[in-house]
């Protein structure tokens, strides 16, 4: 996952799939405003063609995301997009 800010605007990419690679393993790209401290609200579009709604939230040690699709054109990709998944913040460089 990234986000990045520039121009006044915030994008955001991911990209999901299953630990063993079965299955479709989209990626997303899309972009979205925050709507208070800590949160950022979005829209996106992967490459499934599928389409949906996403937060993050800022937590203590990282983020928690949650994303809903709102038409579904790939049914395989169901299951990766959730409610709450907690991402922990990588060390820096």
């Amino acid at each position: 996952m990234s986000v990045e800010e520039g121009g006044g605007k915030i994008g955001v990419w991911f990209s999901t799939s299953y630990n063993d690679g079965h299955g479709c393993g989209p990626e997303a790209v899309g972009s979205g405003k925050m709507v208070g401290k800590g949160t950022l609200e979005f829209n996106f579009h992967d490459s499934s063609k599928n389409t949906g709604t996403g937060t993050i939230t800022l937590t203590n040690d990282g983020v928690a995301v949650s994303l809903k699709l709102s038409r579904v054109a790939d049914p395989q990709c169901l299951e990766l997009y959730k409610q709450n998944i907690r991402l922990k913040r990588l060390g820096k460089k």
